[in-house]
């Protein structure tokens, strides 16, 4: 029997109707761990969303899922209220908390200006895919509430969901928080601004966590996935020049798939990975080493 089964525990996706979240979920379920998925769909994905719940329902576990807000304060409260009487109800508790929400703005900080002496390669060809060609319209430039949208559900949010989920006594013993980054984080991609400071703000409070949680027995780790086959991936203009890009790229010639980080979380969340907390785990296929 799976660690994971027959013993009331339950995964916490925030953002787990697709791409990583998804994964994860039926990851976890396929070793008998039940899921909570908080999913913002519209009616022209939802029916994609349920079809997939179903799905992973057919492996014998429980799925819950709600298609709220799953980053604004009120929201996340009430979302913490409803998922603890569920939870009393089934005596259950939550073994995992992930935090995989893409929401936020690939925009410029300033007009972009050509640098005649800059030198193309690579690099610059990365730079290339996420830099705007600003017309000085209001739209190709971020603005203070592209940041505040951004910081908060890519980065804040999750404050909330773990502070709440402490007050209401959620976790079980040895339970995890996970948070995803990405390696836009440690290098310098025209337009990424909002998003790498998204992700900075998580690093931290994944860092803070992992000192004040501990004496709650709960653990915070982040993944940084590679360049990964997702809806949101593909919803970014020039996502095919990164794809492309990144197959020259990775040693392993492919993409990151979502199955691959699920993995990841599914194994951190084993008895053996008790000792891991306050780190990055880098799972790329060896992406960032080129």
């Amino acid at each position: 029997m799976s660690e994971l089964s027959g013993k009331g525990l339950w995964a916490l996706i925030i953002g787990g109707s697709s791409g990583i979240g998804l994964a994860t979920a039926q990851k976890l379920a396929e070793h008998g761990m039940n899921i909570l998925i908080i999913h913002k769909d519209r009616r022209s994905t939802l029916l994609e969303a349920d079809k997939n719940f179903n799905e992973i329902r057919k492996l014998g576990v429980e799925i819950v899922s709600f298609n709220k807000d799953g980053v604004n304060s009120g929201s996340i409260e009430e979302l913490v209220e409803e998922i603890a009487a569920l939870l009393a109800e089934k005596n259950g508790k939550v073994k995992l908390i992930l935090h995989s929400i893409a929401q936020g703005n690939l925009k410029s900080l300033v007009p972009l200006k050509e640098d005649e002496n800059k030198v193309e390669n690579e690099g610059g060809m990365l730079d290339q895919f996420f830099r705007i060609k600003n017309e000085s319209t209001e739209f190709s430039l971020l603005r203070k509430q592209d940041f505040d949208l951004t910081l908060n559900s890519m980065g804040v949010s999750l404050f909330d969901w773990v502070r709440l989920s402490i007050e209401h006594n959620l976790f079980a013993e040895h339970g995890r928080v996970i948070g995803l980054t990405s390696e836009g984080n440690n290098t310098v991609w025209n337009g990424y601004a909002a998003v790498a400071s998204a992700k900075s703000v998580l690093e931290t409070l994944i860092k803070y966590f992992a000192v004040e949680l501990a004496p709650y027995n709960v653990n915070a780790n982040l993944i940084q996935a590679g360049v990964t086959e997702t809806p949101s991936l593909n919803m970014i203009p020039g996502s095919d020049f990164l794809k492309a890009y990144t197959l020259k790229r990775n040693p392993n010639k492919r993409l990151t798939t979502p199955q691959d980080i699920a993995n990841v979380i599914y194994l951190l969340c084993q008895p053996e990975a008790n000792w891991i907390n306050g780190t990055t785990i880098i799972a790329d296929g060896g992406e960032h080493l080129i």
